[in-house]
């Protein structure tokens, strides 16, 4: 189980034109300049700076006054452009919104669709490129599920009423697990929790939506499909900091109730053809009810979102046992069969199991004594073929099929696009911004060093252990260096046998190839590095290796540079490593060493005094922020729970002032940064225009209600204001006066 904490903090590009209107507090207008005003030689007149400075004006709204509402004043005339083909994420109910996210990695997605198509005729990742070919050759059959309804047959196919019972479930769901179909649960390997030396099992949900959703939105099929994407819970009118965790918002559970009443529905179509032409009219009705009822309640014991965020919270969400344990506490599968086969190896009770969501699997074995095995037989296979393969064989489905087949190619090859992916950059230039963004990192760790020793509220052995984790903090930059090695390159591809003509054959027969486990995991120790896909746009904090990773996508964006100033790096780059590396010191870092192992090494005293600063966050964003949305023809007020966004809130609060302070640090060593041509701004009002820029974004009321419920960050406009009114130097630099909005009186900080 990888314990990644996400951090979606976005670069973005955008191209409508400049607004006019009043000019934030502190402008001249004499000369159309704001704060300090430049000499000429102070204006950046690079055509990246140019460029820059277009993007920059493009998001930005002068008619906002940015001491009462930064994010409307940075991003008040941002668009997403043109979008073809998004879709209202309410119709995707399962994917997290974060819409920036989303077009910055479609630019990503198209890069590796031009290489893909470029691939197909000759070369070291030919079988990328026909493999890609042959998902668009399914454009022109439009539909065509023989081949799906023939895989289900050779899985096990239709149990007629009346045929003996199965005897346990084990030998279906082995052979759906081998085909990388997951519809009762998932089984991976992943290092051990408390034995860093040693791999472990873990059990964790089920697989329940195709590529479409898991490839933008959760790990990879490559990666362990872990519970650790981790999700928000709201709040209620009546306790503005917590509410119930029994309850909803009545408009979140209407589109969820809708989305799976839309799967139920699709679920219904495909059960006409899967059984049996010839059967009986009431024995057909029969049947369709008692399989829609289990694919029912299957989704019902599914935990909801904010089950799983308070369980990673409370760090209960996973249970470990040996082989005699697991089988006597879930016996509704034999277990040794079912592992020794997937793994291709012989377990013993020295082997570690971990359970994760254990309520879930809890639940489910309740709910499997309702049903009789046959009913479960035939429904599983059903749900397999709706949430994961009916996306594969029926191009109406997707507005832009295009775009599907890149995505299912990284799917299912995705260290092989991993490669295709890095080598159209030049080694010298990777070299070249590896030590720039080594160095960055290195500025960073030492201002927060600094903060570390200067805190009043740790007492000093919670200092020195928090300042021996931060010195033992390591940084996993671009991607693993296999990837440049075409002898290891061929061999991701070298047992890959693509048909042209057979684009579903060609994603099984590579479902089987990634499940096969080539070695005894007996035998293998676990790697000390994580590395992120190069072609994901996001940054995780790794808890158990205590690193930080930054894939490739995110550092090849073109801020490295010597023609632009250093706060347009330091402001979106900056803070998306202190951000990150601030996950190492929140109520869940605080739970793992310098060395990444689980251990409790603040004092209970300086953790009470993290918490109540974590407090005086989440009070101060209830008593601010207030959202209603309209919603099915009425305002709906938008329910926040601002203690599951805490730790989220205090990285981005922090995390800010930790990257500012280190940019003026070396604003003070080095020529000072110039402004950018034709805006009307300071290089310090330039950074935290920057820095809120990188959230801009675009939510209709359905996307803003999903938002609240499944992330556990706070919603972009509320997350810009939020770090901003924080900042006593972002109040200085736009010289807001106290009480306003972004300069209250009263403001919180952590590190």
């Amino acid at each position: 189980m990888s314990l990644l904490v996400a951090s979606p903090v976005l670069f973005l590009i955008s191209s409508i034109p400049t607004r006019e209107g009043d000019r934030p507090r502190g402008c001249h207008h004499q000369g159309d300049m704001c704060g300090e005003e430049p000499m000429d030689d102070y204006v950046c007149k690079t055509e990246e700076c140019r460029r820059a400075a277009s993007r920059i004006l493009a998001s930005m709204n002068w008619r906002y006054d940015p001491c009462r509402d930064f994010y409307k004043f940075a991003c008040g005339g941002w668009s997403p452009g043109t979008d073809e083909g998004r879709k209202n994420l309410s119709h995707h109910y399962g994917q997290k919104p974060e819409l920036s996210f989303n077009t910055i990695q479609k630019q990503v997605d198209q890069q590796i669709q031009q290489l893909l198509t470029l691939s197909s005729s000759s070369g070291p990742f030919q079988k990328l490129g026909l493999f890609y070919n042959s998902c668009l050759k399914m454009r022109d059959k439009r539909t065509s599920t023989a081949p799906m309804f023939a895989l289900l047959n050779d899985l096990g196919g239709y149990l007629m009423p009346g045929t003996p019972q199965p005897p346990d479930l084990t030998p279906l769901l082995t052979r759906l697990l081998l085909v990388n179909g997951a519809p009762l649960f998932d089984v991976y390997l992943e290092r051990d929790v408390h034995n860093r030396t040693f791999l472990a099992v873990f059990l964790d949900l089920p697989r329940r939506y195709g590529h479409t959703t898991r490839l933008l939105h959760g790990p990879y099929p490559e990666v362990p499909n872990g519970i650790l994407s981790v999700h928000r819970t709201v709040r209620t009118s009546s306790s503005r900091i917590k509410r119930s965790q029994n309850k909803e918002s009545r408009a979140y559970t209407y589109i969820k109730d809708s989305a799976e009443e839309k799967r139920l529905l699709s679920l219904e179509k495909l059960l006409h053809r899967f059984l049996p032409s010839n059967m009986p009219l009431d024995m057909r009705i029969k049947e369709a009810q008692s399989i829609l009822l289990f694919a029912s309640m299957l989704s019902k014991v599914f935990p909801r979102e904010k089950d799983i965020i308070n369980s990673f919270q409370r760090r209960d969400d996973y249970k470990k046992y040996n082989l005699s344990q697991l089988q006597e506490i879930y016996g509704f599968v034999q277990w040794k069969p079912l592992m020794d086969e997937i793994f291709a190896t012989n377990f013993t009770d020295s082997d570690k199991f971990y359970v994760v969501a254990p309520e879930y699997f809890e639940s489910l074995q309740k709910m499997l004594t309702h049903f009789q095995n046959r009913v479960v037989h035939n429904a599983l296979l059903l749900v397999f073929a709706r949430d994961i393969l009916h996306e594969l064989v029926n191009a109406t489905a997707t507005p832009d099929w295009s775009a599907f087949c890149t995505r299912v190619t990284i799917s299912v090859f995705t260290k092989a696009v991993s490669a295709l992916y890095v080598q159209q950059f030049s080694l010298q230039y990777l070299e070249e911004l590896r030590k720039q963004v080594t160095q960055m990192f290195r500025h960073l760790k030492v201002t927060l060093e600094t903060r570390i020793r200067s805190l009043s509220w740790l007492d000093e052995l919670t200092r020195e252990e928090a300042l021996h984790k931060l010195s033992n903090l390591r940084g996993q930059f671009f991607t693993w260096p296999q990837l440049w090695n075409q002898t290891y390159v061929a061999s991701l591809l070298q047992d890959v046998h693509v048909d042209p003509d057979d684009f579903f054959g060609n994603v099984i027969r590579r479902y089987r190839q990634l499940r096969t486990t080539p070695h005894n995991f007996h035998d293998q120790l676990p790697t000390d590095q994580k590395w992120a896909y190069p072609f994901v746009v996001n940054a995780f904090y790794e808890l158990t290796l205590n690193s930080i990773v930054i894939p490739l996508a995110v550092l090849t964006q073109p801020y490295f540079r010597a023609d632009v100033p250093h706060y347009i790096p330091y402001a979106t780059i900056g803070l998306i490593f202190t951000h990150e590396m601030l996950h190492g010191f929140d109520l869940i870092g605080i739970g793992y060493d310098a060395k990444g192992e689980p251990r409790e090494w603040f004092s209970p005293e300086s953790r009470l005094r993290l918490e109540a600063r974590l407090d005086c966050v989440a009070r101060q964003y209830a008593a601010t922020f207030w959202k209603k949305v309209n919603f099915m023809g009425a305002n709906i007020e938008v329910q926040f729970d601002w203690n599951v966004t805490q730790n989220e809130n205090m990285a981005d609060i922090s995390g800010l002032q930790i990257a500012y302070k280190t940019w003026k640090l070396l604003q003070e060593e080095d020529t000072p940064d110039p402004h950018l041509p034709g805006i009307n701004l300071s290089p310090r009002q330039l950074f935290f225009l920057n820095a809120a820029q990188t959230y801009c974004s675009t939510l209709s009321p359905e996307d803003y209600i999903l938002l609240v419920e499944m992330d556990f960050h706070t919603p972009f406009p509320e997350r810009v204001n939020g770090i901003m009114m924080n900042s006593p130097s972002f109040a200085e630099a736009y010289n807001c006066p106290v009480g306003l909005p972004m300069n209250p009186s009263r403001k919180c900080s952590t590190w």
